[in-house]
């Protein structure tokens, strides 16, 4: 046992010991997300764990589908506006240059109607005028010459 005691200061023991571990970030998990939707043509992240520097272009994402709605927004802008302008004029009392197919059929439909209600007031009117010539001459009573004038009004 002496010499156990004696030896102690020569013997080393080692107080370290190493072993596997992984450094993180203050933020445990960086999110990324993008503010557009579309298919990835181009990564720059090959590897798990890679370092990237903040500004990196990480993703090129094609927006084809917003191009499209892009295009559709577009066109419908446009003939939003030739609505806008058609409905200028025609408040104007304007019938002639309308660009709009809709507006052209409904100007049409309600000329025709026009011309109708002309006819049928044409035709009261022919009517009232053959009944008070014929009630003035006692032909017909007062009741029948009040049906055609109401018909008139």
């Amino acid at each position: 046992m002496i010499i156990a005691l004696v030896s102690l200061p020569v013997i080393t023991i080692p107080i370290s010991s190493s072993s596997r571990g992984v450094i993180r970030s203050v933020q445990e998990n960086a999110k990324i997300s993008a503010i557009v939707s579309g298919r990835i043509i181009y990564s720059k992240l090959e590897k798990n764990n890679q370092e990237i520097k903040q500004g990196d272009t990480l993703f090129i994402i094609t927006a084809e589908q917003l191009d499209t709605q892009k295009n559709l927004q577009n066109s419908q802008s446009s003939d939003y506006s030739a609505q806008l302008q058609d409905l200028n004029k025609l408040t104007r009392g304007q019938t002639s240059g309308l660009q709009t197919g809709q507006y052209q059929r409904e100007l049409s439909a309600m000329q025709e109607k026009i011309a109708q209600v002309q006819t049928q007031l044409s035709l009261a009117q022919k009517d009232f005028d053959r009944a008070a010539t014929l009630y003035n001459q006692g032909v017909i009573p007062k009741a029948e010459y009040d049906k055609f004038f109401y018909n008139l009004q």
